[in-house]
């Protein structure tokens, strides 16, 4: 799986049963994320290479009748850089994002 936006961030993901309880199924599911080596985008005017590499991991509860993803809980960790060229200064900035996704369906 790739998802573009500002840059491309390529996940691969595994899947794993953990359980079946009535109509729900439990995966767990772990990831690893990396963006495209040398993808190049540009921010406000400047030349930007994404260098960020990272994991997920977490729960995810599906019923088991239809495939619908009643919820999940994910936390995601991605560190690394990004190197931007403003007309031939480059900056080197590191980065780091921590997030914790939880999805909840509410009928």
């Amino acid at each position: 799986l790739s998802i573009v936006n500002q840059f491309t961030l390529n996940v691969v993901n595994n899947y794993t049963l953990k359980s079946v309880s009535g109509n729900k199924a439990h995966l767990d599911i772990s990831s690893t994320l990396s963006t495209e080596p040398g993808n190049k985008s540009n921010m406000q005017g400047m030349e930007v290479t994404y260098n960020l590499f990272g994991t997920q991991n977490g729960e995810i509860i599906v019923e088991v009748e239809t495939g619908k993803i009643l919820g999940s809980e994910i936390e995601q960790s991605i560190s690394g850089n990004f190197l931007a060229d403003m007309a031939g200064q480059e900056m080197d900035v590191p980065m780091s994002i921590s997030s914790k996704m939880k999805v909840e369906i509410i009928e």
